[in-house]
């Protein structure tokens, strides 16, 4: 019984980090995306397409650097 214990154990501690691998991976994507938008050349970009990548810029660094307000 001890064995099954263990075993249990350690397969939620490999189950933990693999699920706080896949969330490191989602953010290091988010933030080549966020750094993608912000080296984007919006010079020659009309009035809504330079408020939808600003809108896009916005979520992003929400999601990414959460204020501390909250």
């Amino acid at each position: 019984m001890i064995l099954f214990h263990d075993a249990i154990s350690k397969r939620a501690d490999a189950l933990a980090k693999t699920a706080e691998a896949a969330n490191a991976k989602v953010r290091f994507n988010k933030l080549n995306k966020y750094m993608e938008y912000v080296d984007k050349d919006t010079s020659n970009f009309s009035a809504a397409r330079l408020k939808m990548h600003e809108q896009i810029l916005a979520e992003l660094s929400k999601d990414l650097f959460p204020s501390s307000d909250d």
